[in-house]
């Protein structure tokens, strides 16, 4: 599981050093952050600063969108390849669905079989009152949709508040961060989902606070095709980061 969910983040520092390499902006190595205590979960993501300024508003949503759209085409073809692969036979894993994020119950229900009940705390080590049975891909592709939609809310520094700032400014961005804030907030109260969203606002926090240097050319507004692929990258973190807690007996 924390494997395939690497997988989604590499891909996703990839896909951001080679636009950043395309308009010459000069990045800090990767710093990953770990997501203790679940193991299962591997990384948030990675931070990446800026050790030179970007030249203009493309570059900066360049980045972050080609982050974004590779991070969600790897966790969704671990996904594929999961579902592919059926329930491990070997041995007993688990996906507790009732802690799945909202909208991914909702696509992904009719894909999964009979329900179990498990003790096992795999993969967000709390009690699972209801499982299907699953494999590690399967659970990993999950966890990677998430991670993705998480750093794609508007944030601080993430990429989704990167992305905010560019479209929308800073006062529009502050009130889309409030917003962000609350839905992790809603995603904390919930004892089974508390310490994954919990966890992930206080990395926020300390790690992701603030916001990057202006471009050097802040004034004149990003390509147009950039900021379409930016506002839906925006509107998927948002839906897919709905707790499931909102309804837990979906």
């Amino acid at each position: 599981t924390a494997a395939a969910i690497f997988a989604t983040v590499a891909a996703q520092e990839t896909a951001r050093r080679t636009a950043a390499s395309k308009y010459g902006v000069e990045l800090t190595p990767p710093f990953f952050l770990p997501v203790w205590p679940f193991p299962s979960v591997g990384c948030f993501g990675a931070i990446s600063r800026r050790l030179t300024p970007a030249p203009n508003q493309d570059a900066v949503l360049a980045m972050s969108v080609a982050a974004g759209l590779a991070g969600y085409l790897v966790a969704f073809l671990v996904l594929l390849y999961g579902f592919a692969l059926g329930p491990d036979p070997e041995k007993l894993v688990n996906l507790n669905f009732q802690i799945t994020p909202l909208v991914l119950k909702f696509l992904l229900k009719p894909f999964f079989g009979g329900t179990g009940l498990t003790e096992q705390p795999d993969p967000f080590a709390d009690p699972i009152t209801m499982a299907f049975p699953s494999n590690p891909f399967t659970i990993g592709g999950i966890i990677g949709l998430l991670i993705v939609s998480l750093n794609l809310l508007p944030l601080g520094r993430l990429d989704g508040g990167t992305i905010a700032k560019a479209l929308l400014g800073g006062r529009s961005g502050t009130i889309l961060g409030v917003l962000a804030a609350l839905l992790v907030a809603v995603g904390a109260i919930d004892v089974r989902e508390g310490g994954l969203y919990g966890l992930f606002g206080f990395y926020v926090a300390v790690f992701q606070n603030g916001s990057e240097s202006p471009p050097k050319d802040a004034l004149t507004e990003a390509d147009a095709s950039l900021q379409a692929l930016g506002a839906v990258l925006l509107i998927l973190g948002a839906l897919i980061s709905i707790p499931g807690v909102l309804m837990p007996n979906l």
